[in-house]
């Protein structure tokens, strides 16, 4: 497979917890340790998210990050609780490539500017968590916990102008399901968006993963439940 396959690892420090529709977490394992088994089979990059970080209010655990990106041979991108250049500084600096952002990118869209003028957009994701309401799809935030009231379509638009440098898209309603991905939702996005898009979220095979591909072109594919728990194996899906 051409596309870049991305691992993703929902951290609640310090363990990788993998929720369904974005509630009832489960432990499935040690960052480091997943990330390295991941690398092994060959990921083109990982993404650690500390998913309670805004949830809590609080910042990023630096040193959990740290102690994560150590002898890391692959690109890392890394969000949880970004409010600020110098958090974004503090990630870069211990070992991020790239940062995702989500919920202070939608409360302070200003941070995208100042972040994209300072280190280049490419360096910037916006993680978008789409909820669908009466037909329409919603941006939330807080590790889905807050419908912004900005529908997906009108923050696409927001960021097609150059304040970001690619869209990670999950569905609160399709992840961890393990069923299927929304098409709704990835046709909805690749449409609208100007910049490269990471689909997530629902993808139940090998094949339904092959499918999305096809049918959407995107930058990458983003799994975690897959292989977390040992549903597909990277290797695998390598050699498509």
């Amino acid at each position: 497979m051409k596309t870049r396959i991305i691992a993703k690892l929902d951290c609640k420090p310090p363990y990788v917890i993998k929720p369904v529709l974005f509630d009832g977490v489960r432990k499935v394992g040690n960052p480091i340790e997943l990330s390295e088994k991941y690398y092994n089979q060959g990921a083109d990059e990982i993404i650690y998210l500390d998913v309670v970080s805004s949830l809590y209010n609080k910042p990023i655990d630096i040193n959990c990050i740290s102690k994560f990106a150590t002898n890391k041979f692959i690109p890392l991108a890394i969000g949880g609780g970004i409010k600020s250049l110098d958090d974004v500084e503090k990630l870069f600096n211990n070992g991020a490539d790239k940062i995702v952002i989500n919920t202070s990118s939608i409360e302070t869209p200003k941070i995208l500017e100042d972040i994209s003028y300072t280190y280049g957009n490419q360096s910037v994701v916006v993680h978008i968590e789409a909820k669908k309401i009466n037909g329409e799809y919603f941006c939330f935030t807080e590790c889905g916990r807050n419908n912004s009231g900005i529908k997906v379509k009108d923050w696409i638009k927001v960021l097609n102008n150059g304040i970001a440098g690619e869209i990670l898209i999950q569905s609160i309603d399709f992840d961890g399901l393990m069923r299927g991905y929304d098409y709704k939702l990835f046709d909805l996005v690749m449409t609208k968006s100007k910049i490269p898009v990471i689909l997530s979220s629902g993808f139940s095979s090998i094949n339904n993963i092959q499918e999305a591909v096809e049918n959407f072109n995107p930058s990458g594919i983003c799994l975690s439940s897959l292989i977390h728990y040992n549903k597909i194996s990277l290797k695998d899906l390598r050699k498509l």
